[in-house]
C-alpha cells in the first residue's frame, strides 16, 4: 500500500507558540518537521499538508520519520481545553496505494498523539523518541540567516557575516549544502546577497520567518 500519500482532511491542529521558536535549531534533520516550521502560521494552527508526490505510507524510513516528527511535535500541543471538540483534533493521510492513517492529537495536561493506521491497529508512537538539539546533525548557520523555500522542498539560506555572504541550499530534512564568499568591504557584500535575494524572488522562492 505505497505510492504517494496526501492530507485528506485536517481539523483543529494546533501547537503552542513556542514550538517554533524551540525546534527552530532542529532544521535539517527531519523533512517533515521542516516542511512545519517553514509554514509557521499566526494562530497556532498546524499545516500538514504534503507535497505532491511525497512518499509516506507504505515506506518504512518515512513512516518512522513521520512518528519521529509527531513525537518531536507531542510536547508542543495545548494544554487546555482538553475536553470537547476543541480538547482534541485530527488528520487523515491517504496513499494512491490505498493506505489510510487517521492522527489524532489529545490536548490537555497530557498531551497525546496515536497513529490508527487500520481499524483495530495503532502505530506505537509512544516507543519513539523525539529529536533533540543535543544530536541536531544540522548544518552550522549564522542566527540572522533568512530562508527562502520553493514550491516544492527546497530551500536555499542566505546570511551576511562580516564582509562574507553566506549561502546554504539543499531540500528540507537536510542540513544542506554550505558556501561562503569573501568581498573586499561589507557594503559589496551586502549587495551580492540583495541581487541573490532578488534572483531567488523571481524564481518563485519565498521567504520563511522561523
Amino acid at each position: 500500500m505505497g505510492e504517494s500519500t496526501t492530507l485528506a482532511g485536517a481539523r483543529n491542529v494546533r501547537v503552542r507558540a513556542d514550538f517554533w521558536t524551540k525546534c527552530a535549531p532542529l532544521l535539517g534533520n527531519n523533512v517533515f518537521l521542516d516542511l512545519a516550521l517553514v509554514r509557521r502560521t499566526a494562530w497556532g494552527d498546524l499545516d500538514l499538508s504534503l507535497p505532491e508526490g511525497t512518499r509516506l505510507i507504505g515506506y518504512a524510513k518515512q513512516e518512522k520519520d513521520y512518528l519521529v516528527f509527531l513525537k518531536t511535535l507531542e510536547p508542543f500541543l495545548p494544554k487546555s481545553p482538553s475536553t470537547g471538540l476543541k480538547g482534541w483534533g485530527e488528520a487523515a493521510f491517504e496513499s494512491t496505494g490505498g493506505g489510510r492513517w487517521r492522527v489524532l492529537f489529545q490536548y490537555g495536561p497530557k498531551p497525546e498523539i496515536r497513529v490508527r493506521y487500520q481499524v483495530w491497529a495503532v502505530k506505537p508512537v509512544s516507543s519513539i523518541r523525539p529529536l533533540s538539539r543535543a544530536k541536531s546533525t544540522r548544518a552550522a548557520r549564522p542566527d540572522e540567516e533568512r530562508l527562502f523555500v520553493d514550491a516544492e522542498t527546497g530551500f536555499k539560506g542566505v546570511a551576511l557575516v562580516g564582509r562574507e555572504l553566506w549561502v546554504r541550499e539543499g531540500s528540507l530534512g537536510e542540513p544542506g549544502r554550505g558556501k561562503r564568499t569573501a568581498f573586499n568591504d561589507e557594503k559589496k557584500a551586502r549587495a551580492a546577497a540583495d541581487a541573490l535575494i532578488a534572483k531567488l524572488r523571481k524564481q518563485g522562492f519565498e521567504e520563511r520567518e522561523l
